[in-house]
């Protein structure tokens, strides 16, 4: 899918769940919400957060942040959000800080 806004374009890939593992970088740390990471490996090392708009806070915020900064991350390390806006917007913060 192709967004477009005013400035131009951007692309958005969808990619099923066995086929995202793969692609993974070495050095990355998954986030996903309840509802996806049912769908991801159980074996796969995700930071799972809950459903919903309440996970858009401060608290939810240093929850993923500082989970992350335990686990030594350099500043290559990518950071991956599996779900839907609240994930995308959660992780885009933590990752933006």
């Amino acid at each position: 899918m192709i967004v477009r806004h005013a400035r131009g374009a951007y692309p958005i890939e969808r990619i099923a769940p066995d086929a995202l593992i793969p692609q993974l970088p070495e050095d990355c740390r998954i986030i996903a919400d309840s509802n996806t990471r049912r769908l991801l490996p159980p074996d796969l090392a995700v930071f799972e957060i809950p459903v919903g708009e309440a996970s858009k806070s401060l608290a939810m915020y240093a929850d993923v942040a500082g989970t992350i900064l335990r686990s030594n991350p350099r500043r290559q390390t990518v950071l991956v959000a599996v779900g839907g806006g609240v994930v995308g917007d959660l992780v885009g913060f933590v990752a933006a800080t």
